[in-house]
């Protein structure tokens, strides 16, 4: 299975995301990330980057990238962190209809702990403190554990 992981500017959540579930999944699902809003071959946040040690998840070598038409071609599941990233990523690649989610969207779809699985965005840290990043990354593990193994 390949999954891409889309958020605005692909140096915050997209990448830990993905990240964390390359760590949780099967050696034959690819993840991938993407932004909506790129600026190409950016690294990860430095607080991103530092949240992911935490759990033993290396972001060091990320470089950001702009979501392409070979990435939404190449995605079996497409999940994003907010409704309006779905909305703009449905209105540039209508054809990826049916594989779109929010990712607490598909949470809810799928998840067995109804406790675990609410609805919403997923926050976006970007500029913000470290605590507001481990914020973030507590939401994307909750919401991301339904794909493990």
């Amino acid at each position: 299975m390949n999954i891409l992981i889309i958020c605005t500017g692909n140096t915050c959540r997209s990448p830990l995301a993905a990240a964390y579930l390359n760590s949780i999944t099967r050696e034959d699902t690819k993840v991938e990330s993407a932004g909506l809003m790129a600026v190409e071959r950016l690294p990860a946040s430095e607080n991103s980057i530092k949240v992911a040690d935490k759990e033993n998840i290396d972001l060091s070598s990320h470089k950001s990238k702009q979501v392409d038409q070979q990435l939404i071609d190449n995605a079996d599941l497409i999940l994003t962190m907010t409704e309006g990233h779905k909305r703009n990523l449905l209105a540039l690649f209508p054809q990826s209809e049916g594989k779109v989610y929010t990712l607490t969207e598909h949470s809810l779809k799928n998840s067995k702990d109804d406790k675990a699985a609410q609805n919403g965005d997923i926050c976006d840290p970007f500029g913000q403190s470290l605590a507001q990043y481990e914020r973030c990354f507590r939401q994307i593990k909750q919401h991301l554990k339904h794909l493990s193994k």
